[in-house]
């Protein structure tokens, strides 16, 4: 799952990123191991990469980042979080398909 548009954040990294940039997030709270969050992967580096100027799409690994994910208190996964200004907006979990992520930036208008 290496990949050159998606950055996945440490514990240090979450709360630094969070506090500190200035467009809307959406953080991606996965696993390697998980197939639905190995699913999900491409379409969110493509909005990543599309939307690069509305929206900055990072990955939390729950097993690389645990205090990330107990911060933000994850408890299944995938699930997508959108962060505007420092606050959470939104969450979803489950298996999202690009549409249904697009669907979401549209409510909240970052897109």
């Amino acid at each position: 799952m290496d990949n050159k548009r998606l950055e996945m954040l440490t514990n240090d990294d979450f709360n630094y990123i969070i506090q500190n940039e200035k467009r809307p997030l959406i953080m991606f709270f996965m696993a390697k191991w998980d197939e639905n969050s190995k699913n999900m992967m491409w379409g969110l580096e493509n909005i990543g990469h599309q939307y690069y100027d509305n929206v900055k799409v990072y990955g939390v690994d729950i097993d690389s980042a645990p205090l990330a994910a107990a911060k933000s208190n994850i408890i299944s996964i995938p699930c997508i979080a959108l962060y505007v200004n420092g606050v959470e907006k939104t969450r979803s979990v489950g298996i999202k398909s690009e549409e249904e992520v697009l669907a979401i930036l549209r409510k909240h208008e970052v897109i």
